[in-house]
């Protein structure tokens, strides 16, 4: 929670998905913070947007929390719940299942509980967007696509010192369930 004073909900302004941060679109984005997962975290920090990770669920089943320190200046793109598809034979026949699979299995997430809380009281849930990347991009070497919810926020929009953003996301039968707490320290 924020230590030193109270928040305007008002305060957090975030982009829409006609916007264009930093001259890229939010696809674009979402393209840059899939290759973030392969950047060192002190590394997150650099240019104008400071890509929050997620959870690689299978992989990082016991990841529940995350701390960083983030610049006040800085863009945050984080995503409450997502999904990615990678062809890892790097051929064009699996490309229309995983595009078919990306849009299946955000669409059976339950975005009446999908949540963003901001130092425990700031709900911005209703801020989340759906977006996808119309076309396969290249990570690591092969080609991904993915699907997902997504939060956008401006820069400035937390006052120095320590505050806590909670994540969830669940899909509607419950058995996919997403929840990371981030302890951010903004200077």
């Amino acid at each position: 929670m924020n230590e030193n004073k109270e928040i305007n909900p008002s305060f957090f302004q975030t982009y829409n998905l006609e916007d264009r941060p930093f001259g890229l679109s939010y696809s674009e984005w979402l393209v840059k913070w899939w290759q973030g997962y392969l950047i060192h975290n002190r590394k997150r920090n650099e240019g104008p947007v400071f890509l929050i990770p997620g959870k690689l669920i299978g992989v990082q089943s016991d990841l529940n929390e995350r701390k960083f320190k983030i610049d006040k200046d800085k863009a945050i793109l984080l995503s409450p719940i997502n999904w990615i598809g990678i062809n890892y034979a790097n051929d064009n026949k699996h490309d229309q299942k995983l595009r078919e699979d990306a849009k299946l299995e955000i669409d059976i997430i339950n975005k009446d509980v999908i949540s963003v809380l901001i130092d425990d009281t700031i709900e911005m849930r209703d801020h989340c967007i759906r977006v996808s990347t119309p076309n396969f991009f290249s990570l690591d070497g092969k080609m991904a696509i993915t699907d997902g919810y997504w939060l956008f926020l401006k820069p400035n929009n937390f006052t120095t010192g320590k505050h806590t953003v909670s994540s969830f996301g669940s899909c509607r039968s419950g058995t996919i369930r997403v929840g990371m707490k981030y302890h951010l320290t903004v200077k």
